[in-house]
């Protein structure tokens, strides 16, 4: 956890673009002590395949503008990604987990949730 002009930024470990309604876009949120929404005066966000490539498949200066799991026009597959996120000039990295099935059941995307869930909790940053 991390403070900075009293902005907190949730950045969840896994999210599940399955068109469900539930976890189907990577965003982060951030708010103030009160729970509003705060824009922050800077904010970006770059999102990486993992392993030897790390080739570069989201990227945004809008907080709003969440990824939805696609590369290249096409779903990208299960998989865990790294993310950069600056906010305000402080830099926060780490990982999240795209799964296809379920989050809340078992199903397809059991697998990816299980290895998620056990080497990732969420990333909470006060900043």
């Amino acid at each position: 956890t991390t403070v900075i002009d009293t902005l907190t930024v949730f950045i969840p470990n896994l999210f599940s673009p399955n068109n469900d309604g539930e976890n189907d876009m990577f965003w982060t949120k951030l708010t103030t002590p009160y729970q509003q929404y705060f824009p922050p005066s800077s904010y970006h966000i770059k999102i990486y395949k993992t392993g030897i490539s790390k080739t570069k498949i989201f990227e945004s200066s809008d907080v709003r503008a969440p990824w939805d799991g696609r590369y290249n026009g096409k779903e990208a597959k299960e998989d865990k990604y790294k993310y950069e996120i600056t906010v305000n000039g402080q830099a926060i990295t780490g990982y999240v987990c795209l799964c296809r099935g379920k989050i809340r059941t078992k199903s397809k995307g059991q697998s990816c949730l299980q290895s998620c869930t056990t080497e990732m909790p969420d990333d909470v940053m006060h900043l």
